[in-house]
């Protein structure tokens, strides 16, 4: 399935979505741990949640620093 594009409002959403994420549990910056959440931003939205808030109380409530650290060390070995 293929997806449309995002435009940049929609970027600065999930931007913005995820730095709420990272502010929330007070975690320094990763790079693999960014993608992961960026991704589950990615989701959320396209499941129909538009508004950053949402989408950051979502990300908050679903994924917890340990789980996105866990599971992008899974990933990188696989």
């Amino acid at each position: 399935m293929t997806l449309p594009a995002l435009t940049s409002s929609e970027l600065k959403t999930l931007s913005v979505a995820v730095q709420n994420w990272y502010r929330h549990y007070c975690v320094p910056l990763d790079t693999s741990v960014s993608c992961l959440v960026c991704v589950a931003a990615i989701e959320i939205y396209h499941r129909g949640v538009v508004n950053v808030d949402d989408i950051s109380g979502i990300l908050i409530a679903r994924l917890s620093p340990g789980s996105a650290a866990t599971q992008a060390v899974s990933d990188t070995i696989h």
